[in-house]
């Protein structure tokens, strides 16, 4: 039932238009009965006289017919479903009721918390400097594929899922890691936080390794499998980047920001990772995929980014 939903969610521009196109063909296939049955057609059993008006549909059929499929491709258009519909919000993975922080993780596309982060919540959690924080690891990777969402609706709905969880009245202050494209949903996240509300609840956005002038394209299709809708947003220079920055830029008030980045990573280069960042760091070494899995608290990839979270 999920997948057929999805399905429907996803394809409901083209089915909408397929409905409209089946309208047309059904009046179109009513004037082409008519012409023909009116060749030879009688009437109380006589054949119409010479020069008779052929038989016609009547126009409120005619006009109802034009309507309808007119109606249907406006609203498949629209998109009436929103791709968000009935999804769930992410459960935090510490939940203490006397914590007054948050720290969010935030994975890129095709990741999992899981895979993305391995260890990386876990040892926040058995760390005991954190212990005032709960932990929130975001995983979202169906909705993505199954659905086609990009990076602005998917912000829109995890700012929706943290007013009805309460998390902007609960807490004091929220921290952000981020992971590749998951450094532009925190932005769109905060970007649309300061549109529809007054708080300042973020307090700090740490990015690994995020693209923030694009990505190598071809690198990041093949790496993460994202969809040709993605890859265009991501491409250096694309509207969606460009409005992103303007946004960024013209928020008066915004947390600080930190980012990380490697001459080893093959999809985000250096300068697109640290652009618009407030500071950031250069790891000697790690991979696009491996600066987010820290094997303990000494690791670099653990101790750096949290050494910007504050207890």
């Amino acid at each position: 039932m999920r997948s057929l939903l999805d399905f429907l969610i996803r394809n409901q521009f083209l089915l909408l238009v397929g409905s409209a196109a089946s309208v047309l063909l059904l009046l179109a296939a009513g004037f082409v009965i008519v012409y023909v049955v009116s060749k030879r057609a009688t009437v109380l059993g006589r054949d119409l006289p010479s020069g008779a008006p052929m038989p016609s549909p009547p126009r409120r059929i005619v006009s109802v017919g034009l309507i309808i499929p007119i109606l249907l491709i406006v609203l498949g258009y629209l998109e009436p479903i929103p791709k968000t519909v009935v999804l769930v919000c992410p459960e935090l993975s510490r939940d203490s009721p006397t914590n007054t922080k948050l720290l969010v993780f935030v994975h890129g596309w095709k990741g999992d918390p899981a895979e993305t982060w391995q260890m990386f919540p876990q040892l926040v959690q058995e760390d005991q400097a954190f212990d005032s924080f709960n932990v929130l690891a975001i995983g979202y990777p169906t909705f993505l594929t199954r659905r086609n969402l990009n990076v602005k609706p998917m912000a829109r709905w995890l700012d929706d899922c943290f007013e009805r969880k309460g998390f902007y009245r609960r807490y004091e202050g929220i921290w952000i890691i981020a992971h590749s494209m998951g450094g532009l949903i925190a932005r769109e996240l905060l970007i649309a936080n300061r549109m529809h509300r007054n708080d300042e609840p973020y307090k700090f956005l740490i990015e690994i390794a995020s693209p923030h002038q694009g990505a190598s394209v071809a690198g990041l299709a093949k790496a993460l499998g994202v969809s040709r809708g993605l890859v265009d947003d991501l491409t250096p220079g694309s509207p969606f980047l460009s409005n992103l920055r303007e946004d960024w830029n013209g928020l008066i008030l915004r947390p600080s920001t930190f980012c990380l980045t490697s001459p080893h990573d093959a999809i985000v280069s250096e300068e697109s990772a640290i652009a618009q960042c407030d500071r950031y760091l250069r790891y000697p070494q790690w991979g696009h995929i491996d600066m987010v899995k820290p094997s303990d608290r000494k690791d670099e990839r653990y101790a750096v980014p949290m050494s910007r979270v504050k207890p």
